[in-house]
Order: C-alpha cells, then sequence, then structure tokens
C-alpha cells in the first residue's frame, strides 16, 4: 500500500540530484499474531486518520469496517480504527503489500509468498472471511493494487500488470521491465508508478503508454482535485492532470536515512503523505507542501515509527 524530514524548498528551484534507492526487506513467516498496537488513529489537520506502521503495510476501509495488512502475512479489522481484531494469518503469503476496496469486495496482494516472488491475491466481502490464495503471474510478486471503471488492477515487479473485474479470475502481462510500486485511477485514467523513476499510463489497464524516467524513486500516487500526484523515497513529488504531462519534480523534504517517504492519500480536498520516524507533510496542489513534521497518538505521544500506509476515516 506511502521518508524523510527537512526545509520546503522553493517550487520554481532547480537542482541537480542524485535520489537514493531505498533497500528491499525480507521479513520472515511469524509465528504467532502481530501487535495491533502499532495502527494508529490520529487527527492531522482537521482529519481524522489511521496510519499503519512498522510491520502494519497497508490499509483500507469499505463496507463499514477498516482493514489492514502486515509484513508477515495477516490481516485484522476495525470499525472505529481503534480496537483491531486479533491478527489472522493468510495461508502461504509472507508480506502483504497492499489492499484496496470496491465493488463490494476487499482485494489484498502479496509481494512475497510461500517461495520468494510468488504474488498471492486473496479476497473477501467482509474484511473476516478471505479466499484461499491464489498465485498469479507465478515467480512474480505485486506491489499495488486499485479499483476503477469496473476493473480491478495489480501492479508488480517485472512490468507485470494484473486485470480482472471480480478480484478472482486474473488476466496478467508485462508491460515494461521496471518494478511498479503504486497504481491509482482517476479521471478516466490508471497510472502506475515505480521505484525505477518510471511512470505510465493506461486507459483500460491493458495497454500502457511507454513509462517516462522522471525523477524520484516513486513510492506511490493518488489522485483527487483533478490532479495525479507522487511521492518518491527521497522526499520528491510530482503531479498532473492527465497523467501523461507532469511538473518537474518539487523536493519537500531532505534524503535522510531511515525517513523514506511511503504512502500518499487525497482526503477532504488535500494530499496527505506519510513517512519514516512518524513524518506527515500535506498539500492542496501536489506542489507546495507543509514543512514535514511527526504527528501525535491520541495519548499526545510523538509517532516515531515507520509509518507505511494511511486511510482517512469516513
Amino acid at each position: 500500500m506511502v521518508l524523510c524530514t527537512g526545509l520546503l524548498v522553493g517550487c520554481d528551484k532547480e537542482e541537480e540530484y542524485e535520489p537514493v534507492k531505498p533497500p528491499v526487506e525480507e521479513p520472515e513467516q511469524p509465528v504467532a499474531p502481530s501487535s495491533t498496537n502499532d495502527i494508529i488513529k490520529t487527527k492531522i489537520g482537521d482529519l481524522e486518520m489511521v496510519i499503519g506502521s512498522n510491520i502494519w503495510r497497508c490499509i483500507t476501509y469499505g463496507n463499514g469496517k477498516y482493514v489492514a495488512c502486515n509484513n508477515q502475512g495477516q490481516i485484522t479489522t476495525s470499525t472505529d480504527g481503534k480496537t483491531w481484531a486479533t491478527p489472522k494469518t493468510i495461508p502461504n503469503i509472507k508480506v502483504f503489500s497492499d489492499i484496496v476496496y470496491g465493488n463490494g469486495k476487499f482485494v489484498a496482494v502479496s509481494y512475497f509468498g510461500a517461495s520468494k516472488g510468488q504474488g498471492y491475491i486473496t479476497t473477501s466481502t467482509d474484511g473476516v472471511n478471505w479466499t484461499t490464495p491464489k498465485v498469479v503471474g507465478d515467480s512474480f510478486g505485486w506491489d499495488g493494487v486499485t479499483y476503477g471503471n469496473g476493473k480491478f488492477i495489480s501492479v508488480g515487479t517485472n512490468g507485470l500488470v494484473a486485470t480482472s473485474t471480480d478480484g478472482i479470475n486474473w488476466t496478467n502481462k508485462s508491460t515494461y521491465n521496471t518494478s511498479w510500486r503504486g497504481v491509482i485511477y482517476g479521471g478516466g485514467m490508471f497510472v502506475a508508478v515505480s521505484n525505477d523513476k518510471y511512470i505510465s499510463s493506461s486507459v483500460d489497464g491493458v495497454t500502457w503508454a511507454t513509462p517516462q524516467n522522471i525523477g524520484d524513486y516513486w513510492q506511490n500516487i493518488a489522485h483527487g482535485n483533478g490532479i495525479f500526484v507522487t511521492v518518491g523515497t527521497n522526499g520528491y513529488s510530482i503531479s498532473s492532470v492527465d497523467g501523461i504531462s507532469w511538473t518537474k519534480p518539487v523536493r519537500f523534504a531532505e534524503y535522510l536515512s531511515g525517513r523514506t517517504w511511503q504512502d500518499i492519500i487525497f482526503a477532504n480536498g488535500k494530499f496527505i503523505a506519510v513517512a519514516g520516524l512518524g513524518y506527515i507533510s500535506t498539500s492542496i496542489d501536489g506542489i507546495n507542501w507543509t514543512t514535514p513534521e511527526q504527528i501525535k497518538d491520541e495519548s499526545g505521544n510523538v509517532v516515531i515509527a515507520e509509518l507505511n500506509g494511511i486511510c482517512a476515516m469516513p
């Protein structure tokens, strides 16, 4: 399913930079349910948010509940974003990477399965009972999933993209030799970003435009206010109104080890990006960002954990 701190940089400043590529971690299979203490309910300005940190990698909302997945193959649910069910281990999955709700169904995708690189996908109508994970694109891992225009789209390593109308039966194909990291639907267009600096777009999720090599190692993408906005590991962002023509990369946070930007969402008129050590930054247009600051939990304590996923409360 979104890291650094630093100074806000004027959007008209040009600079040369060499991004630092994030390491790939390979956590081991757990032997017991993970704690849900790292799923934090907080406020960002006037918005209530649920944020997954440390091992909790992705969060979504649908059908009256929040569903969170972690990097130990487990899923948990909550109706209020504060009290969570005992995590349930899903067979054959080691690392969940993203989750989405669409058309009455949750779809969760994994990066690591029973064997390294196997991309499993599982679905649920209630967030509690899940289908037996299915390998889609054997020897490939999935990093992102979205829903739009009647389709689920999942993207992953080796340029693989898969499409499905029901979340169960998938058609996959290789697009371009890049590691797709995130995907979103908006304005009649699917847009995918990779941590190899590439961005591509598609009207139907099947035929994709030749990827553009732009700036940072992109981690995820959001759509709102009629624009797409993506954030990268090293604190850069770019925006586009059509998913094809993009602004010049803007650096809103300096790179510091352990503070890579991991996720971004759009809620209540603003984009919100989250990072390591509890840092967040917000923007109306994806160009001008607030100075990154650490969030606090409901008890008023500063959060210093890695923030991996974020979900706005309805």
